[in-house]
């Protein structure tokens, strides 16, 4: 009987899925948004406020159109709320969803729905070579 399961998926190699956005903090801080970004991508977990609450695009007339269920903005990666209830019902260890707004350029127009960072602090070795 099977206990542990995997998903695999290569998503994070979908270029489709990044999108030009960026925020405050990464124009304003490249080196403590870098620092959050590897953070996270080593599985460690961080804090909400090293993750942006809004976000706008990369672009000054740029548009941010309607959003998938998971993306990456300007190196954060981000789930929908419905994407995030789904991976809630998994074991994903202290893996944590910070809310983000999107916003267009003007910074007043919200792109609709409810988003949120991933914050990936879950390892889980599957094969290990001796």
């Amino acid at each position: 009987m099977v206990t542990d399961l995997i998903w695999h998926s290569r998503i994070m190699h979908d270029s489709t899925l990044k999108k030009s956005i960026t925020s405050e903090i990464t124009e304003t801080d490249l080196a403590f948004s870098a620092e959050t970004l590897e953070r996270n991508n080593a599985g460690e977990p961080v804090p909400a406020a090293r993750f942006p609450k809004e976000m706008r695009p990369l672009f000054p007339d740029g548009r941010i159109p309607k959003l998938p269920d998971i993306f990456c903005a300007g190196g954060y990666w981000v789930v929908s709320a419905r994407f995030a209830e789904v991976m809630q019902r998994c074991d994903i260890g202290r893996t944590a969803f910070y809310p983000v707004s999107f916003f267009q350029s003007d910074m007043k127009t919200r792109v609709e729905g409810d988003f949120f960072h991933l914050n990936f602090a879950k390892i889980k070795t599957a094969f290990e070579l001796d």
